[in-house]
Parts: structure tokens; sequence; C-alpha cells
């Protein structure tokens, strides 16, 4: 898993859309507004992206059930943040690839 640590406006989400074409993963968005907003920047690309974007809510949900493909998640401390409600997350972790 390729974690992409960058500022505001730095091209995380850029960098992320990239990721997907070239692997064909589905997108998970933090909500519905952001999931809009890539799919527009998709439907400009020269070609047409074949997968999928998604909100994180209906990845909980659907557990990727049809779609067995990989995925890159944007923003995913958001979605996180999202998931929890009210619990504030302080930190986190995550296991280095070998």
């Amino acid at each position: 898993m390729k974690i992409i640590i960058k500022g505001r406006k730095m091209g995380k989400t850029n960098e992320l859309i990239q990721r997907a074409i070239e692997t064909g993963a589905v997108i998970v968005t933090h909500c519905f507004a952001e999931q809009r907003r890539i799919e527009e920047r998709l439907s400009e690309l020269p070609f047409p992206y074949l997968s999928k974007v998604m909100t994180f809510a209906d990845f909980v949900v659907w557990r990727g059930r049809g779609l067995e493909r990989p995925y890159v998640i944007d923003n995913l401390d958001l979605c996180l943040q999202q998931f929890a409600g009210r619990n504030k997350i302080l930190a986190v972790t995550f296991t280095e690839d070998k």
C-alpha cells in the first residue's frame, strides 16, 4: 500500500487519480460532493475511465461486493472521522509494506 502524504492543494488527489488510471482501481471518496468532483475530472480525460468512483459510506456498506479490483482511498483521514462520527480520532498507525 502506498501512502501519499502532502499538504492541502499539493496534488494528493491528482496522484491518486493517476494511480487509479494506471491500475484500474476503484476510487473511494469521503463524500458525495467529492465523488462528483472526481467523476467530472475523469470525464474530461481524453480516454474513458472504466472503473468506478464511490463514497466511503458505500464502500463500507458494499465492501466491494461485485468489484474485485484494487481500491484507492482519497482523504482517508476524513473517511475515518466520518465513520467515527462524534468520536475524535487522535492517531492511527500503518504497517510498512516489505
